[in-house]
């Protein structure tokens, strides 16, 4: 057993995408496997509570502010960027929080109130600390390299004034975890002293399988954020090309001026906008789910879940996509910026039979791999691995 804390920006109840519900289910699979998980996270007040077997330490940002759902004026954005970068208050007091959780190691699932001062912290206190790359917050103050709808191919003057400390105090980093080869590729030579792995998102497994039958229609589906990244845009533009027995549902939401720019410039009784929905909702009730991201996603959650209700995906060619999908077996991949080539990957899917339910029982059997249990087991070899080599270390400093 050993003595495990994870930082975490947020923490469910508090959720804004999947990067929450990772660090939940990674928290707790780590639990099952016998080890005792404190998760360090924010929220509007100091607290403490237990999640099942988690325990989890609740504190004020210590930043000038929470960003997890504020809008705030630039003079102060400006601050909260600084502050991710050189916060010697923030390193005080995640010492302090450490110093009284006494973990063996730390996991640093997402970083942003606390910044560099988690890696600093950890650093000053001779604690191993691996961190997951969920997003390129360390490359980018985005978070996205991505900027005028284009992914960036390297780091902008922006990025490096706003990110310095951050990709300083990286190469005080033990481990190094990567959602996705694509990511961790990406940011593999900042991190310059860390044992480093790929290890997929752990996802909840279905254990029922999608059971709409193949008709003279087939029914789409895109689950997420409606955002020009998302390229939500390119995927209504190509639909419309495509035969009249196609049909697709939008699930999600966005800022309401560009959702309706979208309905008013794609009127079509077989493009249906649903707003808010469970997810499971939608992947009951298509046939297929389209991915149709424009920028680098380090993962995608929804290709997994999709699979897990036996759902096939036509996602795009970018970022870890490319790594969940085995193209005429679970799905297809396109271009993002190629609507022909969209078109082309749907009418694939179909003649492909990806629809029938061989596929489904397949592409949900997959979807094991990225099992809570199968992750999590990963996760602590590789831990016990940043541990050893850590000791390592030690001993021949000391020698």
């Amino acid at each position: 057993m050993k003595k495990l804390c994870i930082i975490a920006a947020a923490y469910p109840p508090n959720v804004k995408g999947g990067g929450e519900k990772s660090t939940q289910l990674l928290a707790k699979g780590l639990s099952a496997l016998g080890n005792e998980v404190t998760v360090l996270t924010i929220d509007h007040r100091d607290n403490e509570f237990q999640d099942d077997t988690v325990r989890v330490r609740t504190i004020l940002s210590p930043n000038v502010y929470w960003n997890f759902k504020h809008s705030e004026p630039a003079f102060r954005k400006l601050i909260w960027h600084f502050r991710e970068n050189f916060n010697p208050r923030a390193k005080q007091i995640i010492v302090e929080e450490l110093e009284r959780i006494k973990p063996e190691a730390v996991i640093t699932s997402t970083i942003e109130n606390f910044g560099n001062a988690a890696w600093e912290a950890c650093h000053e206190l001779n604690i191993p600390v691996a961190h997951i790359l969920r997003s390129y917050y360390t490359l980018c103050f985005k978070g996205t390299m991505f900027r005028d709808g284009h992914n960036c191919e390297q780091r902008c003057h922006s990025c490096r004034a706003a990110t310095f400390g951050r990709v300083r105090s990286a190469a005080k980093v033990n481990g190094l975890i990567g959602i996705s080869d694509f990511i961790l590729n990406r940011h593999e030579p900042y991190f310059t002293q860390a044992l480093s792995q790929r290890i997929f998102n752990p996802v909840e497994v279905e254990t029922s399988v999608n059971a709409l039958p193949e008709g003279e229609q087939y029914i789409f589906g895109y689950l997420g954020r409606i955002e020009p990244e998302k390229g939500v845009e390119l995927l209504l533009e190509a639909f419309q090309t495509l035969p009249d027995d196609y049909q697709i549902k939008i699930a999600g939401t966005g800022k309401e001026d560009y959702v309706k720019y979208l309905r008013d410039k794609y009127p079509s009784e077989r493009i249906h906008f649903l707003g808010w929905v469970s997810p499971e909702e939608v992947y009951r009730s298509v046939h297929f789910v389209v991915v149709p991201s424009m920028w680098h996603e380090p993962f995608g959650r929804t290709v997994i879940e999709a699979y897990s209700h036996g759902v096939p995906v036509i996602a795009s060619a970018r970022g870890g996509l490319k790594e969940l999908v085995e193209e005429g077996v679970t799905g297809q991949l396109f271009e993002p910026d190629d609507p022909a080539n969209f078109r082309q990957a749907c009418q694939a899917a179909v003649k492909n039979q990806l629809a029938s339910r061989a596929v489904s029982l397949s592409v949900q059997k997959y979807a094991q791999r990225f099992s809570v249990d199968v992750i999590s087991a990963q996760y602590d070899a590789f831990i016990d691995a940043m541990l050893n080599e850590h000791a390592t270390q030690n001993i021949m400093q000391a020698s």
